[in-house]
Order: C-alpha cells, then structure tokens, then sequence
C-alpha cells in the first residue's frame, strides 16, 4: 500500500536511519512551497506562461488581445518597446497589428492606480483591517505560549527520565529513538517560545497624526 510523504514520514519515520537533519528537511519543504507560487499550475501538467511568472516589464502578462484574446507582449522598438499581439506579430494568427507604446500604457495604468485604488482612504481602510487582525493575534498569543510552555515541561520531563534509564543501563534500541524524537519536539518547542515572545513585544506602529493625508511617490 502506498502512502502519502507526509503521512510515511510522520508514522514510519525512523530517526536512527535519517540522512539528513530536521532542519534541512524543512527548508527543503519551504523551498518546494515557494517554487509553488512561483510557478503556479492553472491546470493539471500545466504552469503559467513564462511572462507571468517572469515578468520584464510593469505589465508584462497582463495585458490581453482585445481580438484574439491572446497575450500582449514587446513585439517591437527598443527599450521601452512597444506592446502588441504576439500573436498577430509573431505567428501571423490575428489581424490586429496595433503597436502601443510601453510608456504610454504604464502611464495610463499608473494614473489610474493612483486615482482610483491607492487613494488615502483605500490605504487607511487596509490600515485599520490589517491592525485589527494584528492584535487578535496578539490578544491570542499569552494563551498560546502558555501552552507551548506546558508541552515544554512535559517534554523536558520525559527527556529526563529516559536519560535516567540508559544512566541505570535500561538502554534500548526504541528508547534511544524515542529520546531523540523528544529532543527534536524539544528544540522545536523552544524555538516557538522564542518566536512568540519576540513577537510580544513588538508592536504594530500607529499612523502619523496626519496620516490622513497619505503622500504616495509615483
């Protein structure tokens, strides 16, 4: 029967077989997870366009054939270029051979940007959301770390006793894999801790008192 990584790691792990540490395996996963989002799949076996994931320029890969409904790419000039259909210009596919000037275009986006989404009071109202959800999370925080701190002590306890029974010569080939199992758990939890109570003691920065009127630099 054939399990999933995860679900193999978390009940056939054996830590006396391991060839690599705890933490490499982590970062490892958090490698996998960020080539994830930024080479998202659309569709089984399939990935974003390179212009997406690889943009050159403001707009690369955004921008739509308003015929053929194909990407819209620099088909033409030097830098900055000129945008148009690639399909048009490059596989003679689409009749529309219009060319528009990149800076014309990112002008007219930034514009409108600037006017209608990055306003003063789009930016407090992200604000006001944003420190909100920071002191829920704070607010929950003491209970958290109140309960990482109990693990802590179990752990810490459990540890002890085993080292009790190797020192008194009850050493096995399942104790010592159980003890390096809460060591790990240990350092883990440790680690937590750490992090909770750095995070307590920062604070999310209040706006300036005329934070009203928000300057924005184009």
């Amino acid at each position: 029967m054939a399990y999933p990584l995860d679900v193999a790691r978390s009940h056939f792990f054996r830590p006396d077989l391991t060839i690599i540490s705890d933490e490499i395996w982590e970062k490892v996963q958090k490698r996998i997870e960020l080539a994830k989002t930024i080479h998202p799949k659309v569709k089984k076996g399939k990935r974003e366009g390179y212009s997406k994931t690889n943009p050159k320029s403001l707009l690369s890969g955004t921008l739509r054939c308003g015929k053929c409904e194909g990407t819209m790419a620099i088909v033409a000039g030097k830098k900055p270029g000129y945008f148009g259909c690639v399909i048009a210009h490059q596989r003679n596919f689409c009749s529309n051979m219009l060319k528009v000037p990149r800076s014309k275009l990112e002008k007219i986006f930034l514009g409108e940007l600037f006017s209608k989404v990055l306003t003063s009071e789009n930016l407090l109202y992200v604000y006001d959301k944003v420190e909100k959800e920071v002191k829920k999370i704070v607010s929950i925080a003491p209970k958290i770390l109140k309960q990482k701190i109990k693990t802590r002590n179990r752990l810490e306890k459990e540890v002890n006793n085993m080292i009790r029974f190797i020192k008194a010569g009850t050493i096995s080939e399942s104790i010592t894999s159980e003890l390096i199992h809460s060591e790990n758990q240990l350092k883990q939890i440790n680690k937590d801790i750490q992090r909770i109570s750095e995070s307590n003691k920062k604070t999310f920065p209040p706006l300036p008192e005329n934070g009203s009127t928000l300057k924005l630099v184009k």
